[in-house]
């Protein structure tokens, strides 16, 4: 008997103690959307979960602010490049049907492509092709972002472009591969796309707010993505992208819940193979497996995939198998920093240090100490930031863009953009101001020319 009483009394305590861990996490979690959400910096849904046990679960801020309609656990979001998991999967379910094989070339599917006698699936898969992404040529916020392109015309923009790389060598992050995975995905199928993810993936899963979406597509969970002006701090509706033209790259709309069916769905066999998810999860070139970015964090393996939407939609699916913890936000606020967020969120679950946000309070400098940051900052032969003084005023052009946006002090040597969470340090070396470090998902270095 008393060791029946003994085994009982460590079964409490244990109990005990997980229930305190996971409501220390609520409310840790809580308390740090909360504070994203009162200074304007988040909007959307958040879920965490461990072991099968979902501990933390809310929306933040408005789905529409139109419409007057809150962002919940079940409202839907565009998923961005989190597509890319369900894109990869569906290319390893036809490797194990023995429909295509992942040392196949592009030229058995698209028999006149250049090059393509070295590029293999396996390569498209890991960003390890060397193909420019289409999102990177100069035309594409300007004429594509708002054409529905099917992936065969998307394909003809960067098709006949030089390789940046031998296919294999190094790691190249390029939404054009997953573009030709959706078409060889349909070509080998003869099947939408929508309906292979459908058919492969979803109707397993017994999701009911996942989907390949459409520009027409109108649902009462449906979430609007916004934007801040950064001249006025007010958020205004971000403009629309067609969702064609991304396919197996970003097309898919979906929720926190049905993206944590998705996870538990990996810790079985019920979607992908052991073997398959053993190729998916393996770093190749640059940490990044068959549709997943691979990693780790306080010492314990993670694995991953972040999206970002320039019509509004920032999100994050983040795993760690080993310890089966699943954290998931999708945000409907285009200029939320998701990497800080992301790291905000891993920390505080495991019990790891992290800051809350604090408001920006704004100083004001004199004309002359604003002039020595007055100048042009390159990032590469491509990119420059152009740094001009109107009278106390700080503003920054970037080449390509048509207008300029005002820098707001907080320090001697920092400034923000009021709304989006964008940091700059001017960085001073033997007297003189030498660089600008923009803080901002990692942070970039940009070197003063003139």
């Amino acid at each position: 008997m008393k060791k029946f009483l003994f085994f009982i009394s460590v079964l409490l305590t244990y109990a005990t103690q997980t229930s305190a861990q996971t409501n220390e996490i609520a409310t840790k979690a809580d308390e740090l959307m909360t504070a994203y959400t009162k200074q304007k910096k988040f909007s959307g849904s958040v879920l965490i979960a461990r072991k099968g046990d979902i501990l933390f679960e809310k929306g933040y801020g408005m789905a529409n602010l139109e419409k007057k309609l809150p962002n919940t656990p079940d409202t839907e979001f565009r998923i961005a490049s989190i597509t890319k998991t369900f894109t990869s999967a569906i290319i390893l379910r036809l490797a194990e049907q023995k429909k295509i094989a992942l040392d196949d070339a592009l030229t058995k599917f698209i028999p006149d492509y250049p090059n393509g006698e070295k590029i293999q699936i396996k390569h498209l898969l890991s960003h390890s092709s060397g193909i420019v992404s289409y999102t990177t040529l100069p035309d594409y916020f300007k004429t594509w972002i708002n054409h529905s392109l099917t992936s065969k015309q998307t394909m003809e923009h960067f098709k006949n472009l030089p390789l940046e790389f031998q296919p294999g060598t190094r790691f190249g992050y390029s939404n054009s591969n997953y573009v030709l995975l959706s078409y060889i995905a349909e070509k080998v199928t003869g099947k939408e796309l929508g309906s292979l993810y459908q058919q492969e993936i979803f109707s397993k899963l017994k999701v009911a707010h996942t989907g390949k979406d459409a520009n027409n597509r109108t649902s009462e969970f449906q979430a609007r993505g916004y934007i801040t002006n950064p001249q006025t701090a007010e958020w205004i509706p971000a403009n629309p992208m067609d969702i064609t033209t991304p396919a197996g790259a970003g097309c898919i709309y979906s929720s926190v819940r049905d993206l944590y069916a998705w996870d538990r769905s990996l810790y079985t066999n019920a979607i992908l193979s052991e073997q398959s998810k053993q190729m998916a999860f393996t770093p190749y070139q640059a940490g990044y497996g068959y549709g997943w970015q691979v990693g780790e964090k306080y010492g314990k393996k993670q694995v991953s995939h972040s999206g970002k939407s320039p019509d509004g939609f920032v999100t994050n699916l983040i795993r760690f198998p080993e310890q089966e913890v699943c954290i998931i936000f999708l945000s409907n606020y285009g200029d939320v920093d998701g990497r800080q967020l992301s790291d905000d969120l891993t920390a505080l679950v495991f019990n790891e240090a992290y800051n809350l946000p604090k408001q920006k309070v704004e100083v004001t400098l004199d004309e002359e100490v604003l002039a020595r940051y007055a100048g042009v900052y390159q990032l590469d032969p491509q990119f420059n930031v152009t740094i001009s003084v109107e009278g106390n005023k700080l503003y920054a052009l970037a080449v390509g863009d048509a207008e300029k946006m005002e820098l707001t002090a907080e320090g001697i040597n920092k400034f923000f953009m009021k709304g989006p969470e964008i940091e700059i340090e001017f960085i001073e070396e033997n007297g003189k101001v030498q660089y600008m470090l923009i803080k901002m998902q990692g942070g970039k270095k940009l070197t003063k020319i003139s």
